[in-house]
Formats: structure tokens, C-alpha cells, sequence
């Protein structure tokens, strides 16, 4: 296993095994140089860490899982190509421009098929102070921008909100975000979604059981989607 070098120091307690980088809790602020055997990693786990945004991605041409919760991300604007990601978990970042987001990632991930920006400024959800109307509109514009998505957040895409968004999901988008204070966001989150082992009273995202799993013991990307969902 080679190293991985990053902008900062280098990190020993990164690893590569099952065609899967764990690099949770390193405090990575950007990647700066990929392993000579990047194309044989799937997932990528770098959650709990300092990243701002995910230039550098661009050299794992086969990646399917990224997992960059708990860290700095504010922008998407150099999001690179990636034809084979089917997961992205980006949960409590400072991402605060959904259509930069969206705009971003639509046309350069075609396989996108679950997706969630809890506790993020940009996600609107009932469980943080948004209201009804301005989840659902969040939901519909969402999923018009990205219809292959069969996962958002903590709830899959109904046929109904798929319905809903090919008609008139192109009118729904949300008005501009506003932070919210983060203290209020983990404690309405954590009524809802389950504390991780390991990681008890911080936000942890649960979504029942699948035949999906996602690595990272202490990463938010601990999720199980229903197999009668998929």
C-alpha cells in the first residue's frame, strides 16, 4: 500500500483494503496526490475531516461510493467528472447554494442513485425548522435535477414525488438558504435519525436495512436502504 500525500502532513492511519480508502478522522484539508493503485478503489471514506471541496477526486475513475460528511465543504463549483458514482453522502458541511450544487453534479454524475445533505444550510427538512411546503418544494426540484436519484436524505424517492417533479419539479426551487445554527441542527436531527456505535450523541444518519452497506465504522456513511425501496 503507498502512501497518500495531502495539503498539510502526511497520514500513516489511511488505508486502502477491499478496494476501499478509509481516511476517517485524519484531519485532511484537500487531497493533493492518489496512490498508483487509485483505479482499483470503489469507495472512498474522508469523513470527519477538514476538506473544503473535493478537487483531486477527478483521478479515481471507478469510484461508486464517496462519503465526505463532517467536514468544511462550502462549494461544488469543480466538482469533477465521475461517470461511476452511484453514492454521495456529504452530511454536515457549510453547503449553502442548491442549484450550484445541483448544477454541478447533474451532468457529471449519471449514475447518482443516493444522495444527502443532511445538516446542511442547502437541505431543507422538517426535522430543522423548515416548513412543510419548503421540504417538499426542496424534494421536487431535487429530483427533477437529478432523476435517477432513488434515495434523498433519509427518505426514498416515491413514484408519486417522481411524478410530481417531471411536472412540475422545474418551478420548485427553494429560496436561498440561511445558516442555521448547528447546536439546533443536531439535536432535531438526532430525534429522528440513530446514533452509529462509537459515535454516540453526533448526528448519525439511519435508513433501516439493505443489502447496500457503506464503510467507515465512525463515518455517516454507516446506511442501509430497504431492499423493497430499490
Amino acid at each position: 500500500l503507498q502512501f497518500l500525500y495531502f495539503i498539510g502532513k502526511m497520514i500513516d492511519e489511511i488505508t486502502v483494503t477491499d478496494e476501499k480508502l478509509n481516511a476517517v478522522g485524519c484531519e485532511l484539508k484537500s487531497f493533493r496526490n492518489i496512490p498508483a493503485q487509485k483505479e482499483k478503489v470503489h469507495t472512498v471514506d474522508v469523513a470527519e475531516n477538514e476538506i473544503t471541496d473535493l478537487r483531486g477526486l477527478e483521478v479515481f475513475a471507478h469510484i461508486a461510493t464517496l462519503i465526505v460528511d463532517n467536514n468544511e465543504i462550502s462549494e461544488f463549483e469543480r466538482f469533477p467528472k465521475m461517470p461511476s458514482l452511484e453514492t454521495l453522502w456529504a452530511n454536515k458541511n457549510n453547503i449553502t447554494d442548491l442549484e450550484v450544487v445541483l448544477t454541478a453534479i447533474s451532468g457529471k454524475v449519471p449514475k447518482l442513485t443516493y444522495l444527502s445533505l443532511l445538516g446542511n444550510p442547502v437541505c431543507k427538512n422538517e426535522l430543522v425548522g423548515s416548513t412543510k411546503e419548503e421540504a417538499q418544494r426542496y424534494r421536487l426540484y431535487v429530483i427533477h435535477k437529478l432523476p435517477t436519484l432513488k434515495f434523498l436524505d433519509a427518505t426514498p424517492v416515491t413514484e408519486e414525488e417522481r411524478k410530481q417533479a417531471k411536472d412540475k419539479g422545474a418551478f420548485m426551487a427553494p429560496r436561498a438558504s440561511k445558516v442555521t445554527d448547528s447546536e439546533d441542527v443536531a439535536q432535531a436531527e438526532n430525534t429522528y435519525y440513530k446514533d452509529t456505535p462509537g459515535r454516540e450523541g453526533q448526528h448519525a444518519t439511519f435508513l433501516g436495512y439493505q443489502k447496500h452497506s457503506y464503510s467507515g465504522k465512525t463515518s455517516e456513511g454507516n446506511r442501509f436502504i430497504k431492499d423493497d425501496v430499490l
